[in-house]
């Protein structure tokens, strides 16, 4: 069992999925699924926290139906160019523009994942150089 939190990213583009599963890989445990059957094996077999539709079309709304009647029912992110336009099956939408740090950065809020910066306490300095009294 994993301590990470179990993604499953669904699209077209088996590219761009395949991109996104190296970039989401190092936080969570990622699936990725660029057919309707595949995808739905995957929902059935193991369970997910969250599932990421990277495009928005007709097979893939039918998708979103089945992912919301699972028990517990993983939350939904949408990338999709209308963000304007609310989707009701999706619990946040992101656009593509926002680039692929905007993704990282959804899901890990969408856990509660904190990001640390320099700031709360973390420092690229590996050292401090030692200081020579005369």
């Amino acid at each position: 069992m994993s301590i990470y939190p179990r993604l499953l990213l669904v699209g077209d583009d088996l590219t761009l999925l395949q991109s996104r599963e190296m970039l989401l890989g190092s936080k969570f445990v990622v699936e990725i699924s660029a057919r309707f059957s595949e995808a739905l094996s995957f929902l059935r077999n193991h369970p997910f926290e969250l599932v990421v539709f990277l495009t928005i079309n007709e097979s893939w709304r039918r998708f979103a139906g089945f992912t919301a009647q699972q028990i517990p029912p993983p939350k939904i992110l949408a990338v999709t160019e209308s963000v304007d336009e609310p989707l009701a099956w999706a619990d946040a939408v992101i656009s593509p523009q926002e680039g692929p740090y905007a993704l990282v950065k959804q899901c890990e809020e969408m856990f509660g994942m904190a990001r640390k910066t320099r700031s709360q306490g973390f420092s690229n300095k590996s050292h401090r150089k030692p200081v020579l009294i005369t």
